[in-house]
C-alpha cells in the first residue's frame, strides 16, 4: 500500500516509539524507509548522524532499504516535507509528544505544521500508546462523503486488511451535507435516515461487510466526537483526510485533521492523494518550530 515511508526523528523516546510503528509497517509493507532529522547550524553534525545510524541499526535492521538523511534547517516542519517530496515518500510518520506550549496551541505544532504541509498522507504516533503496532486490531475512519473521505476509507481498508483490524466508519453530522441534499428520499424518510442508508451503501462500496460497522452521531463537532469516541471504542488508529484547504482562516483555527491530530487519543493517519495540491512550505517561513 505504502512504497516509501519517510520517518522524522529527534531521537526522543516518542520518536523512537514511532520508529518501532515505521519498522514494522515497512516490513509488513516491502516499503523502502529513509529516516529524517532536522539540526541546527550550531549541532554536532557529526553526533547526529551517529544517532541516526545507531537508530536504524536497532528499529530497522531486518529492513533492506533504508536510507539516512540529515537536514539542517531553521524550520523542521518545512525541511521534512521538502525531504518527503524529494525523496518521493508516499507516508511521513512522526511522533506526537503530548502537551504543547502557547505559540503552538495558536499556531500548531511542528508535527501538526508537517500534516499541513507534506506531499503525502502522514502517520502522527501518539505517544501514550505503548502498545505494540502488531496488536492494531481497531480503526476508525471519517467520513464526510467527499473524495479525500474515500480516500481515507481506502487507508483505512489497506491497513484493517493488514493487521485483520475492525473497521468503524463515522459520519458526524449537523446538518444533512450539501453534496446529499439532492438524493430522493424514500417513502417516510427522515434526514437521519437518508445518511444512516448513505452510510451503509458506502461503508458497503468503500469497505465491504465484514469486520466493519457504521456509525452515525449528531453533534456539532466533529473533531470532539471522533476523538471521543476513538477512546471509548479504545480506537487504536483514527483515519482522516484532508481536503488542502490553505489561507489565514486555516493558520489560525486549523483544520479538523490537525485539531484531531492534537487531541485524538490514539495514532492518526491523516490521508492525502499523491499527486494532489499541497500547500506551500514558504507560507511557513515566518514560524519557528522543533520537532513536537
Amino acid at each position: 500500500m505504502f512504497r516509501h515511508l519517510l520517518l522524522a526523528t529527534d531521537f526522543s523516546p516518542p520518536s523512537v516509539f514511532a520508529a518501532h510503528a515505521a519498522a514494522t509497517l515497512a516490513h509488513r509493507m516491502g516499503a523502502k524507509v529513509t529516516v529524517a532529522h532536522v539540526h541546527g547550524p550550531d549541532d554536532d553534525e557529526a553526533q547526529r548522524h551517529e544517532g541516526l545510524r545507531l537508530l536504524a541499526e536497532e528499529r530497522f535492521g531486518q529492513i533492506e532499504d533504508v536510507d539516512l538523511k540529515l537536514l539542517e534547517a531553521k524550520h523542521a516542519d518545512v525541511a521534512l516535507a521538502a525531504a518527503a517530496r524529494d525523496v518521493g515518500a508516499d507516508l511521513v510518520i512522526a511522533a506526537r509528544h503530548g502537551e504543547h506550549r502557547l505559540d503552538e496551541r495558536l499556531l500548531g505544532s511542528t508535527t501538526e505544521r508537517l500534516v499541513r504541509h507534506a506531499p503525502c498522507s502522514v502517520l502522527v504516533v501518539h505517544p501514550a500508546r505503548r502498545d505494540r503496532v502488531e496488536l492494531m486490531k481497531h480503526v476508525m475512519v471519517g467520513t464526510d462523503f467527499s473524495s479525500p473521505s474515500h480516500q481515507a476509507m481506502a487507508m483505512a481498508k489497506g491497513i484493517g486488511g493488514i493487521f485483520e483490524a475492525w473497521i468503524t466508519l463515522v459520519h458526524v453530522w449537523d446538518i444533512v451535507p450539501t453534496e446529499l441534499l439532492e438524493e430522493p428520499l424514500e417513502a417516510g424518510e427522515g434526514p437521519h435516515d437518508l445518511l444512516e442508508r448513505k452510510l451503509n451503501e458506502v461503508r458497503h462500496e468503500q469497505l465491504g461487510e465484514a469486520s466493519t460497522e457504521g456509525l452515525l452521531i449528531r453533534d456539532k463537532s466533529p473533531v470532539t466526537t471522533l476523538c471521543d469516541e476513538a477512546g471509548d471504542r479504545e480506537v487504536d488508529l483514527l483515519v482522516v483526510g484532508t481536503h488542502g484547504r490553505t489561507g489565514l482562516g486555516r493558520l489560525l483555527l486549523g483544520s479538523v485533521a490537525e485539531r484531531v491530530v492534537r487531541h485524538a487519543p490514539c495514532s492518526v493517519l491523516v490521508t492525502r492523494a499523491s499527486g494532489s495540491e499541497k500547500g506551500s512550505g514558504d507560507a511557513l517561513t515566518a514560524l519557528g518550530g522543533r520537532i513536537v
